[in-house]
């Protein structure tokens, strides 16, 4: 089997452990069809039907070359994409980090900002206004219309 195999395998198993996880968010007596738990769980659904897409297709791939020439992976990543790719990662882990912490929305709003600026998208400007206009909007989706309680960070504590 070729790599695009195995790194479907992984991914499968990760969705698995994301979609058991997600069960396991307490339902608020506010919850109605939609749980604080459908979009996490709807996110593992995807990430684990592209698991199994990545995985198809990399058989198909060997079912159409002959079994003794294996198929061809294509070019190596280079360090560079692996950096990029632990980057989104690190910024990914922040945001779970600053989640407590900072509360949702801006978390979300810096989430937003940051991954772009890392993407490449410089001025400061559109960056605030993205993040900005991200954040609001993921929090009225979530917080206001889905009432999915969101960590609120340590604002509400603070000395008025």
């Amino acid at each position: 089997m070729s790599r695009d195999f195995y790194v479907g395998l992984v991914i499968l198993a990760g969705a698995a452990l994301y979609w058991t996880a997600a069960g396991r968010i307490p339902i608020s007596f506010l919850d109605g069809v939609v749980t604080a738990s459908t979009m996490p769980r709807t996110l593992a659904l995807v990430l684990g039907m592209l698991a199994l897409a990545l995985m198809g297709q990399s058989v198909a791939a060997r079912l159409r070359n002959s079994p003794a020439a294996p198929a061809e992976d294509g070019e190596r990543p280079t360090w560079r994409q692996h950096g990029r790719a632990l980057g989104m990662l690190a910024i990914g882990i922040g945001f779970l980090a600053a989640l407590p912490v900072l509360g949702y929305a801006l978390s979300v709003g810096l989430l937003l900002a940051v991954a772009a600026f890392f993407n490449g998208r410089q001025r400061p400007l559109p960056l605030l206004a993205f993040g900005l206009l991200g954040a609001i909007l993921f929090y009225a989706l979530f917080v206001l219309v889905l009432r999915v309680p969101m960590p609120g960070g340590v604002w509400p504590e603070l000395p008025g």
